[in-house]
């Protein structure tokens, strides 16, 4: 199933990059508890290959993602480079 395990969409065509904005995307779609496992690994693959603005845009997923205000400026505050 796609939710389960969406990372088979794009590895095996070797696009890194379009693997995390497919994890960005889909975590939008998943109940709360599943985003933020799913934009953590967008961050962990952003962080890998080094891309600064995808890191940031998973950062600020996961901020928001956990509904709360304390926890969300402190991930946004980590994404200012």
């Amino acid at each position: 199933m796609i939710g389960s395990n969406p990372r088979w969409i794009l590895p095996t065509c070797g696009d890194k990059l379009g693997e995390v904005d497919s994890l960005l995307t889909l975590a939008h779609l998943l109940p709360r508890d599943q985003q933020n496992e799913m934009n953590k690994q967008a961050l962990a693959l952003s962080r890998s290959l080094g891309n600064k603005w995808r890191e940031a845009q998973a950062l600020d997923d996961l901020g928001w993602g956990y509904g709360n205000y304390e926890r969300a400026h402190a991930y946004c505050q980590k994404r200012s480079f």
